[in-house]
């Protein structure tokens, strides 16, 4: 078994999609329309994807899913994007990461291996 990908919904499809792809450099793999709501697969095409729905506005339906990316410089991309960023935290002495929230509150692991 292998995890396919994850699904969040947010407010803004496209203020969503800019944060993934400009700031994690997610490529777009396809967009399309679904019980009329916009959806949009991210990622690695050979990998695990993040499918974003469009709610529109108002609140999302899960906004404390929790998504690790591997990063590097992990500190000074939380710091950037979220300058109340949780974190560092290290598990093992091989790994540290933070912890930041997306345009609609989604929580954000930032995850830099540090053996590598």
């Amino acid at each position: 078994m292998s995890l396919i990908h994850v699904t969040i919904h947010v407010s803004d499809i496209e203020r969503s999609i800019s944060f993934y792809r400009d700031n994690l450099d997610l490529q777009i793999g396809r967009c399309f329309e679904s019980r009329g709501k916009p959806i949009a697969m991210l990622g690695d095409p050979d990998g695990t994807l993040l499918e974003i729905v469009g709610d529109g506005d108002g609140e999302v339906d899960c906004p404390d899913v929790s998504i690790g990316f591997s990063v590097n410089n992990a500190a000074r991309l939380a710091r950037r994007l979220d300058p109340q960023c949780i974190g560092p935290i290290s598990p093992n002495p091989n790994l540290v990461f933070f912890i930041i929230r997306d345009p609609d509150g989604h929580r954000v692991q930032l995850l830099e291996y540090l053996d590598r």
